[in-house]
């Protein structure tokens, strides 16, 4: 029995001499961690509001991100979790929140957006189910930050620290914040977030597939303004769109970066997000994109040729202008002229027509609702 005793205190020692920090031996066991339902972690309890007056919206928001991490992370206690707490590790007096801060295990970094922060937030709403905070450092009259929750049934919802606002979890646009409109936000770097499981179990027996698995093509990447929504076509081989996917679109009236939403339905779970861009142009640049051409420039007397013209996408040929639709710009006349009928003709549908020996020039003019033309001319030889 003595032997039997000397030997446990024996491997009990070998174990704290070869792990002297817990730390370390923490990393090599698996923690369990109840799967967290999408209305616990939007729960009020967890939201928090800043004392009015107080310019720490940064502060206040970013408690809020690191109370949704640790209950992902499993921690019970994370109404513990307070804004004053937080503030001993990630706040600077007379500067604002740490462009990174620790605190209990939980990292936070702070990053710019780019060019389109709308779709990047979507993509990191992908990635990050605890959310993330966005920063408005230029707003007038002055600065402010929520955390951005979640994208669902095709809007953003946040928590606005701000007691201007309503309590809880609120669509964006009841937020002080706009999506469009921020430049900074922070994110939880350490540790990854596991996804959120469902509120109710689903019916279906079947396992969800990712949507992620196909491929998704757009009819159309890139269009000109004109004041209209533009819907750009999904197509997934083997999947019907309002059967297996959903499909809405984000910023596609605007110039600038728009994106089309595919959420998986049905059997099918995951979102993908594809871009396409809007050009803000000029009106006649819309006449730069229109192409002409003509089946011979050398006729015989009595023979014909042809004149064809391709429009852009942008344009809608027409006969007469309708000055009751938005957008009448994108409405173009075409018409046809010849510089000398007694060598040849051109008739409305551009049949060009030999007279006699001799050259003309043949002009083609393309004209939009504004005024604004374009000539394209082509030298017709008659022989």
């Amino acid at each position: 029995m003595k032997l039997i005793k000397k030997q446990m205190i024996a491997l009990i020692l070998v174990i704290f001499i070869s792990v002297p920090d817990i730390a370390v031996l923490d990393q090599y066991v698996t923690h369990e961690v109840g799967a967290v339902t999408f209305d616990e972690i939007n729960h009020p309890d967890l939201f928090l509001k800043q004392v009015n007056g107080d310019l720490q919206c940064t502060l206040v928001a970013a408690t809020m991100l690191v109370r949704r991490a640790a209950m992902l992370s499993g921690n019970a206690a994370w109404a513990d979790i307070t804004v004053d707490k937080v503030k001993s590790q990630a706040w600077v007096n007379g500067v604002g929140l740490k462009y990174t801060f620790t605190y209990e295990g939980i990292t936070v970094n702070k990053a710019s957006f780019g060019t389109d922060p709308v779709n990047e937030a979507l993509m990191l709403l992908q990635q990050h189910p605890e959310g993330i905070v966005l920063y408005d450092q230029i707003r007038t009259p002055r600065s402010h930050a929520v955390l951005l929750t979640d994208y669902t049934g095709e809007m953003f919802y946040c928590a606005d620290p701000s007691d201007a606002v309503p309590y809880g979890r609120i669509p964006i646009s009841s937020g002080l914040v706009q999506v469009k409109d921020a430049e900074f936000y922070y994110y939880v770097s350490s540790p990854s977030m596991t996804a959120l499981s469902p509120s109710a179990p689903e019916e279906s027996i079947n396992p969800s597939i990712d949507i992620n698995t196909y491929s998704a093509t757009l009819s159309q990447t890139s269009y000109y303004y004109d004041g209209t929504d533009k819907k750009p076509a999904v197509a997934m081989l083997g999947l019907s769109e309002n059967v297996d996917y959903n499909v809405s679109y984000i910023g596609n009236r605007n110039p600038g970066s728009a994106a089309v939403i595919i959420t998986g339905i049905g059997g099918y779970t995951g979102t993908i997000i594809k871009s396409f861009e809007i050009s803000g142009v000029l009106t006649s640049d819309y006449l730069n994109d229109i192409i002409t051409g003509i089946t011979k420039q050398t006729i015989q007397k009595g023979k014909t040729a042809a004149i064809k013209v391709t429009l852009p996408d942008s344009l809608k040929l027409v006969q007469e202008y309708n000055s009751n639709v938005t957008g009448m710009y994108n409405e173009v006349k075409i018409s046809y002229a010849s510089s000398n009928k007694k060598i040849a003709v051109v008739n409305s549908k551009g049949k060009i027509t030999g007279k006699k020996n001799g050259t003309t020039k043949i002009s083609i003019t393309a004209e939009l609702g504004d005024g604004t033309k374009k000539v394209f001319t082509y030298k017709i030889t008659v022989k």
